[in-house]
């Protein structure tokens, strides 16, 4: 009865182990999402709104999950804020991917370079680069996944096989 336990906790604990891998697959899909929600929230801002890019990063830190976004945080009495968001933005790779990083970069750097219209088409070509990234993420993530909590039952199996 003891072995049979043991067995089950050991399969248990592999499964939960490769879960816990396929852990860092869905932080980053959560990531592309949060993205995703910028770029479309900034669009519709730019479309409504004449915003400059401190109330820009104030209006969408204020936003539900955008509000996890390290680089929206700005420190008072900061001189060039753009200069700011883009070496946080460089300093590590939060998704994973480089062309989502290099499209959140492009997006802070063209940020005030264009009329309202070329910034609201801006920020939705930026939401669509995201879209297709986030699509590719997700299936990745699909598949991975599925494949690290199997592989990880697997493991805990062959380990409990290995003690009996």
């Amino acid at each position: 009865m003891l072995a049979v336990i043991g067995t089950a906790l050991l399969v248990l604990s592999g499964a939960l182990c490769g879960r816990q891998l396929g852990s860092v697959y869905l932080k980053r899909l959560e990531m592309h999402k949060k993205l995703l929600m910028l770029y479309e929230h900034s669009a519709i801002l730019f479309e409504y709104s004449m915003l400059t890019l401190e109330e820009l990063v104030q209006r969408l830190s204020c936003i539900g999950d955008l509000s996890q976004l390290d680089f929206l945080y700005i420190p008072d009495n900061l001189v060039d804020t753009r200069s700011y968001i883009i070496s946080v933005i460089k300093s590590k790779n939060r998704t994973g991917s480089d062309e989502s990083e290099r499209n959140l970069l492009d997006f802070f750097t063209a940020f005030g370079t264009s009329d309202i219209n070329g910034q609201c088409a801006y920020a939705r070509l930026a939401a669509e680069r995201e879209r297709r990234e986030l699509i590719r993420v997700e299936e990745s993530y699909k598949k991975r996944y599925c494949v690290l909590c199997k592989l990880g039952a697997l493991a805990g199996a062959f380990a409990a096989v290995m003690m009996i």
